[in-house]
């Protein structure tokens, strides 16, 4: 195989540290060019915009200049790429009782569709910025965002030179707020200071300060989590001393309200300030949560080398009903009721079963096929026996 499912939590992982970095060290670099234009460049319908014909082509550029490609499988790249257009021109789904199949562009909420577009759109990013009369000044890339600096009077031109590229490709252009507002990206705003650009945290309008609560039935682990990613943002992202300790100090009041103890917090700050190497781990193992119980399990485990995960199996998911509009086929179909109307009368024989309905119609066939099938007999009530193999059956529920 040429990725597996490890392989992409691996890049999932990456991408996460990619991001933090980026803001990082973008908010060190436009301090230097902080006379210069900051604009933005979201994408539309990214995934089903991308040719498949493109994304072959690129991926076997990419597979041809992996000089590692050897060591992690034995597929040949003509294979790889055999199997790659496979999956992208072969996706169905169905609706109203109809399958349809799509025939432009990767799939949505397929795993390698990431991986492609990502591929496609730096090919098509580097094309127009190597090739552009007047390139911007930097050019900071993740998944469907772009964020770019350039001069004022050169922004139309180089927006109309980058949707030159590919057609099927078009780039829409966001620039910063004339009052001052900011240029949102991933997790930050730049904000035009003066003659200085400054970088925050950005939060979405419709954000609303919930997170995990600290007394919900989940492990320590995981809200530990929460506040080191809120305390490692507010520390990493402000471009100003006054921007850390404002966002340091909306963290800490945020997490308060969410029930978290001030000495929780303190602690985990602590543990932050405090470098650590990681330990060596024999294998990886994922507990179902349950308090107390898979504590205990899990510290005998890591006693052994192993890196424990929990997962909560009670989800506010689980407890509700998809809201996606099932076919009659596709409802669940166990523990019920059903009748089978005799072909030859008026009879109707009555059933419950607590397994599939499906297993218990297919019991039926396979018996009509053994010549052992139900039979009315003038009324009398329906009962296994012999002879009319070809009677057929009449399925209600």
């Amino acid at each position: 195989m040429w990725l597996t499912s490890n392989d992409f939590n691996v890049i999932k992982i990456h991408m996460m540290i990619t991001v933090a970095n980026m803001a990082t060290n973008f908010i060190v670099v436009i301090e230097h060019h902080d006379s210069l234009f900051v604009f933005r460049n979201p994408r539309k319908s990214l995934f089903t915009s991308i040719p498949v014909n493109l994304a072959l082509v690129i991926a076997k550029e990419r597979l041809q200049q992996d000089q590692s490609l050897a060591e992690r499988t034995n597929m040949s790249v003509t294979n790889v790429l055999k199997l790659l257009d496979f999956v992208l021109t072969n996706n169905y789904f169905k609706y109203d009782g109809h399958h349809y199949k799509q025939i432009f562009g990767c799939a949505m909420g397929s795993p390698i569709s990431p991986v492609l577009a990502d591929l496609v759109i730096e090919v098509i990013e580097e094309t127009a910025i190597t090739t552009a009369l007047h390139p911007p000044k930097w050019w900071f890339h993740y998944v469907d965002d772009s964020h770019a600096c350039l001069k004022k009077d050169k922004v139309d031109a180089f927006h109309q030179h980058l949707n030159s590229i590919n057609d099927n490709i078009q780039f829409t252009l966001e620039l910063e707020n004339t009052n001052g507002y900011g240029l949102p990206f991933l997790d930050t705003i730049t904000s035009r200071r003066g003659t200085a650009v400054q970088g925050d945290v950005y939060r979405k309008p419709t954000h609303t300060d919930r997170y995990l609560d600290f007394l919900s039935h989940h492990p320590s682990c995981h809200k530990r989590s929460v506040v080191n990613k809120l305390l490692l943002r507010a520390k990493n992202i402000p471009s100003t001393s006054k921007g850390k300790h404002e966002e340091t100090r909306r963290v800490k009041a945020v997490l308060r309200e969410n029930n978290y103890p001030s000495s929780f917090i303190k602690e985990c700050k602590r543990a932050l300030e405090t470098k650590s190497t990681k330990p060596t781990t024999n294998g990886f193992v994922v507990l179902p949560y349950v308090k107390g119980v898979s504590e205990r399990i899990g510290r005998v485990l890591k006693q052994q080398s192993l890196q424990v995960s929990y997962k909560p199996q009670r989800t506010i998911n689980s407890l509700f009903p998809s809201p996606k509009q099932q076919q009659e086929t596709d409802r669940p179909s166990s523990g019920v009721e059903y009748k089978i109307n005799c072909s030859q009368c008026d009879f109707v024989c009555y059933g419950q079963t607590e397994r599939s309905l499906k297993t218990r119609v297919a019991e039926y066939t396979i018996k009509a096929r053994k010549g052992i099938t139900i039979v009315c007999n003038q009324g009398k009530p329906m009962r296994e026996s012999t002879g009319f193999v070809n009677q057929s059956y009449n399925w209600a529920t």
